[in-house]
């Protein structure tokens, strides 16, 4: 395969939020590209990275700039109770039913002790649980809309019964020594205490519960009760815990008395009385811009494992990032790692969320979970860090659409007869995500840039003519646009492969592409100047660089643009019959003969295949014959086909092993795994559509490996035959990739056409064009004169039928949709 530089399109150029495309992450350098960079929601954009180096790496994480008031940042705890645990995905799905706005981004928070949260935690300013003076660090979310992370951080309470005040050591925490604990509803139906204290039950006088920043009143509603434990937290209510020194506090309250409770949050030594959400991390792992020395903080920190992390800068931006784990394309990353794509992708503050098969980013019901979670699968977790659409996300009018591989920052970068058919998002006026498939945008080089290429596929498809410049491209929608630059540069232009095979009744039109930056696209191959050394055995036509054979045997293609020049070896194999041997001739010796369960095996030909002679042994485990050799299939053929008679024998089972051009293989490919009737032929047939796809003509030639026939007992002594009259290759009409009628007054092209692109019917006269499904559906009707283009975007990939209905007469074709 030959290549050579042409101008080239990267349709997604390396990004993240310093422009790096090496990062050095703890003191290895690691090869960084963007797969994905596109807006998810309101002010919020996905990046998915690929990073190589010393070790694979794949990186998730949403950007959002805090300073739009059309998204919020809220803490979710599973099933709205403290010890629960529930997927991301789920949990976002509640919240948006139970709250009204939707929830379309989100991660794992806390680390979990059975199900209950390690750290603090806090939802709407609703504590769920406090540790009080603890090591434990916490992620908060002001109602100010400020972020904060602090390496020491506590919820302080304090209660105040008539002018005296009292420290609280926690809110739905255990109980310690001379402990002074607040039990809610969200701790369960009881406080879960020993006997080892005093409890009172306490109600809401102003219908608070332990909000922070607020002052909640209570009152007494039993008297206080010692070496109980456990006691029973009314719907509404409190109980009030107390343990050693701290009994004194609640011994003497009556009935009736009132109590006042104050929150807040303490990060760092400072006050923050207005936090709202609060979700529980472990260690900071980037503080002031600057690493952390995080290594001792958790014992699996040191190794490679998925990890979580949030983190935010001064600008006001808020990251939430995952780093996938635990497989061969990405291993996972330790914690100081974590900290440097933190830092890379722009904060200076971060923390670590919980980790290993917790960790999870979702992006909405439209992107569902992005990341490979190392289960397979959501592992249900404590709590969850969301971003919520603050607007009407049940508004279906589409206000904004964006391209998903490009916006006005990133440059669409294209080559010279390059065929760009982008995709679209479509978001209402609230910013929320409506499709990732916009149907019906169509595009448009307006004014000057008009000189720059041409728009085809009913619009879809921009065709690039110049051969350099820069230009803008737009994007309609219902009046809505988009524009995005584009750069018409250099890269290498390829043949997708230097050798096929090909039939009399198949076309094939040759793959160009250009490729950069591991990125390629297709080119126009009407760019190309095409010809063939030997008319005899194949055609080329010019403009579509469609190929056909016309006899059998080798000859070369040769496609011209500019300084490039490629070859396709040609190889023409027409088929006799319908039906034609794998292997004309049996010679014994070519054969690999396996067995057990009998003895003497031989092989001799018989008609389209061979016969199988032998002795049993009288043995059953275990038994089985195997015929191997290397069987190279004529042509293209869609099916293998077994016609076999054991005789006597018991055939239990019949596979093969199978293997195509591309290197794929099928090791045991079962043709039939039920015992075939004795003395009468069985046809067993095997579509190679099951395992490979007959549309690439890339797989062919199909190579036969072996056949194996599961046996059961034998009679010792007693010989047998096993007769497989047809070892055969069938040749059913490959109609999925024809162009042309049975006339020359029709063609159809691309053919295979990519699923939402067009196609093109070219017709001699005024026609009616009917598309249907191989069940008979109709699916397309359109009216055509000349070369009228024919839309895919409501097929679906397959198979299907092109009938052209002229005043004279119906021509047909066969269509395939990739």
């Amino acid at each position: 395969m030959r290549k050579s530089t042409l101008f080239v399109a990267a349709l997604l150029m390396p990004f993240c939020s310093f422009g790096a495309t090496v990062w050095n992450l703890n003191g290895n350098e690691f090869k960084v590209d963007t797969l994905q960079h596109v807006k998810i929601g309101p002010a919020t954009t996905e990046t998915s990275l690929a990073l190589s180096g010393s070790k694979n790496l794949r990186v998730f994480y949403t950007t959002t700039d805090l300073s739009n008031q059309s998204v919020d940042v809220r803490v979710v705890k599973a099933n709205d109770k403290l010890a629960s645990c529930a997927t991301v995905s789920s949990m976002a799905e509640k919240a948006t039913s139970d709250k009204g706005k939707l929830y379309f981004s989100g991660v794992n928070a806390d680390f979990f002790a059975g199900s209950a949260p390690c750290g603090h935690a806090m939802v709407d300013g609703e504590i769920y649980r406090t540790l009080g003076n603890s090591s434990w660090p916490s992620f908060g979310f002001t109602s100010s809309r400020k972020p904060i992370i602090g390496v020491m951080n506590q919820v302080l309470g304090k209660i105040k019964v008539g002018a005296t005040e009292y420290s609280l050591t926690g809110i739905n925490c255990g109980r310690g020594e001379n402990g002074l604990v607040l039990y809610t509803h969200l701790q369960g139906d009881n406080t879960g205490t020993n006997a080892y204290g005093t409890e009172i039950v306490l109600e809401s006088v102003d219908g608070n519960q332990a909000i922070a920043g607020r002052t909640s009143k209570m009152r007494v509603v039993s008297a206080a009760a010692g070496g109980q434990g456990s006691t029973a937290i009314p719907a509404n209510g409190f109980v009030l815990s107390a343990h050693g020194t701290s009994q004194a506090i609640i011994s003497d309250l009556t009935v009736g008395t009132e109590i006042e409770l104050t929150v807040w949050a303490q990060y760092d030594g400072k006050d923050v009385t207005d936090i709202t959400q609060m979700a529980g991390g472990q260690p900071v792992i980037l503080k002031n811009g600057e690493i952390l020395n995080t290594e001792g903080a958790l014992d699996h920190l040191v190794a490679n494992n998925p990890r979580t992390a949030v983190g935010y800068n001064d600008k006001g931006q808020l990251v939430m990032l995952v780093v996938d784990g635990r497989s061969t394309i990405s291993a996972g990353c330790i914690s100081k790692e974590l900290a440097g794509i933190m830092k890379y992708v722009g904060c200076t503050e971060a923390m670590n969320f919980d980790g290993g098969g917790s960790s999870t980013i979702y992006a909405g019901p439209k992107l569902g979970v992005l990341n490979n979670t190392s289960d397979g699968h959501e592992r249900a977790v404590t709590n969850g860090l969301y971003l919520v659409a603050t607007g009407d996300y049940a508004d279906n009018q589409v206000a904004e659409i964006t391209f998903k591989d490009a916006d006005e920052n990133r440059v669409v970068r294209l080559p010279q007869y390059g065929i760009y058919t982008p995709s679209f998002f479509s978001f209402n006026k609230a910013e929320v995500l409506l499709s990732t498939n916009q149907e019906g945008v169509k595009l448009a080089l307006e004014g000057d840039n008009a000189k720059f290429g041409e728009i085809i596929n009913d619009g879809t498809t921009l065709y690039v003519t110049a051969p350099s410049g820069s230009f803008a491209l737009t994007a309609i929608y219902n009046g809505v646009k988009k524009n995005v630059p584009v750069s018409i540069q250099a890269g290498e232009v390829s043949f997708k492969y230097d050798r096929i095979i090909i039939d009399s009744k198949r076309e094939y039109a040759v793959e160009v592409s250009s490729t950069i930056l591991e990125n390629s696209m297709p080119l126009d191959n009407r760019a190309l100047a095409w010809s063939t050394a030997d008319e005899q055995i194949a055609t080329v036509e010019n403009g579509t660089g469609i190929v056909r054979g016309v006899g059998n045997g080798e000859t070369q293609i040769t496609g011209k643009v500019g300084d490039f020049s490629g070859v396709l070896n040609v190889k023409v194999e027409i088929p006799e019959k319908e039906v034609m041997p794998i292997v004309k001739d049996i010679v014994a010796g070519e054969w690999a003969l396996k067995q057990t369960g009998g003895k003497g095996i031989a092989i001799s030909s018989l008609e389209n295949g061979f016969a199988l002679d032998y002795t049993g042994n009288g043995a059953s485990r275990g038994a089985y014959i195997s015929a191997d050799r290397t069987c190279q299939i004529w042509s293209l053929p869609t099916k293998l086909q077994v016609r076999i008679n054991p005789g006597e024998a018991i055939v239990k089972k019949v596979s093969a092993n199978i293997s195509n051009a591309l290197g794929e293989k099928v090791t045991s490919w079962v043709i039939s795994d039920t015992e075939l009737p004795k003395k009468q032929e069985s046809v067993l047939s095997l579509d190679l559509a099951g395992n490979f796809d007959v549309d690439d003509i890339g797989i062919y030639p199909i190579t036969v490996n072996s056949l194996r026939l599961d046996m059961g007992k034998s009679d010792k002594d007693k010989n047998y035959q096993i007769a497989v009259p047809g070892f055969e290759a069938v040749y059913e009409p490959q109609g999925a990739v024809e162009s042309v009628a049975t006339d020359n007054d029709l063609r159809i092209y691309p053919n295979p056409v990519a699923a939402g692109a067009a196609f093109v019917v070219e017709t001699a006269e005024a026609a009616v064009v009917e598309v249907y499904s191989l069940n008979g559906m109709l699916v397309e009707k359109t009216v055509a004169e000349g070369s009228t283009q024919v839309s895919t975007a409501n097929f679906e990939r397959g198979v299907y039928v092109v009938k052209v209905r002229y005043v004279n007469g119906v021509r047909t074709a066969k269509l395939v949709v990739k």
